[in-house]
């Protein structure tokens, strides 16, 4: 009985406490990984939901999940969902499908899942998410085989890529209101990269901002020809590391032209980007 009694009070105190400390505006970029059991097409996937209040008092959105291997073969899913409070406990369901792209050798289907997450305090003001997830596959209507999911606030969600892009089939076509170019592929050795960036040719007022993956790394920066040196490190996680050069200024001889030294540690590599008031260009990276 005493045993009942304590196991009771610990409960309560745990789920006063994730009701205190949960979030109550679910507004923005939430990241992390979704697990499948023995039957799914991989372990681990590299997922995320985006989200915005809707007119009913809950939110919409859309999920984003991936895994990539070695070869370049990937396997991509964006779906269109909504999301809920109730209680302590957050309930979202996926709907439609809005990109799929499966370049893995399987015969699988896409699943839309719902799931429950509930909230884990992990101390001063910070915690994620946590719960299973169940699902169908449309196409079939075969039940998937289940997982968990665990999500958090990025560390800048304000900085996040998806806010300034628009993303098509894994590429980045357009920046705010400037088409991105079809750009670079660079494979290079290890995941340590070192940047030289300097002005191609005469300095003549060439002034650009960078944007390397979620971040802008460098902002409002006139390029010289003495070069400005960047340390970057890839992300494992990433179907695509990038980096785009957006003219602030296109100097007195147009286009901005921005020289990029890359080295991996093994080799240097030099690419020229090429970016005007209408386009930017930019650099895909892949970890042979």
């Amino acid at each position: 009985m005493k045993t009942t009694i304590a196991w009771c009070c610990l409960m309560l105190a745990i789920l006063s406490k994730v009701q205190a400390q949960m979030p109550h505006n679910l507004s923005g970029k939430w990241v992390g990984f979704l697990t499948q059991e023995d039957g799914g097409i991989a372990a681990t996937y590299h997922f995320e939901l985006k989200l915005d209040a809707n007119q009913k008092g809950n939110w919409s959105g859309s999920s984003f999940s991936f895994i990539k291997q070695k070869g370049g073969k990937r396997y991509v899913l964006r779906l269109e969902l909504e999301a809920s409070i109730q209680g302590d406990t957050v309930f979202f369901e996926e709907f439609r499908e809005l990109e799929y792209v499966n370049e893995l050798i399987t015969n699988s289907f896409y699943c839309l899942k719902r799931a429950r997450l509930y909230w884990v305090n992990e101390g001063n003001g910070k915690g994620y998410f946590s719960g299973r997830w169940e699902g169908i596959e449309p196409k079939s209507g075969n039940r998937c085989t289940p997982g968990k999911i665990e999500l958090r606030r990025p560390a800048n969600n304000t900085a996040e890529i998806d806010t300034l892009t628009t993303v098509q089939n894994g590429r980045i076509v357009s920046i705010e209101y400037r088409k991105v170019k079809s750009g670079h592929k660079l494979l290079v050795a290890n995941d340590n990269l070192t940047l030289k960036i300097f002005d191609e040719g005469k300095e003549d007022g060439d002034v650009v901002s960078l944007l390397y993956n979620n971040q802008w790394i460098l902002k409002n920066y006139k390029l010289r020809n003495e070069a400005r040196i960047i340390q970057l490190q890839l992300s494992p996680e990433r179907l695509n590391n990038f980096l785009i050069c957006y003219a602030n200024n296109i100097g007195k001889q147009p286009p901005c032209t921005t020289a990029i030294i890359v080295s991996d540690g093994k080799k240097e590599k030099k690419i020229v980007l090429s970016s005007d008031v209408k386009t930017c260009d930019i650099i895909y990276f892949e970890a042979k």
